[in-house]
């Protein structure tokens, strides 16, 4: 659990600096060792006897997937920064006690909003 809550922690700071108005700045070739950043949320995942956190965390590496596209349109860039940032602000708010407000995405809080974060297939 330590290990999810580091990555989450960490991570969360990050994508949020490029959701708060700085999603011109993320792009794929900035994030650095990609394959093992999406490897890792997987595989948190497969760990995981939590089917909720499980389902967040593919919904995780599958909008990385989706960000890492080389031939990603704006719109879908956007939108995978948007959902990779809320999922991980709302694991940070559950698992580290982050002081903001959930957005309601995840299934580890039952959220409300999942369906917005929802992995593309």
């Amino acid at each position: 659990m330590d290990t999810l809550k580091q990555a989450v922690g960490a991570r969360h700071e990050r994508w949020e600096w490029f959701a708060n108005d700085k999603v011109k700045f993320a792009q794929p070739e900035k994030i650095s060792e990609p394959e093992e950043k999406i490897e890792r949320w997987e595989t948190l995942a497969a760990e995981s006897p939590n089917e909720d956190l499980q389902k967040d965390l593919r919904n995780l590496a599958s909008w990385s997937k989706v960000f890492q596209e080389p031939s990603i349109s704006e719109e879908d860039r956007v939108t995978a920064v948007r959902s990779i940032h809320r999922i991980l602000h709302n694991l940070d708010v559950h698992y580290n006690g982050h002081d903001q407000e959930p957005f309601g995405v995840t299934h580890v809080q039952y959220g409300e909003n999942v369906d917005e974060v929802e992995g593309p297939s």
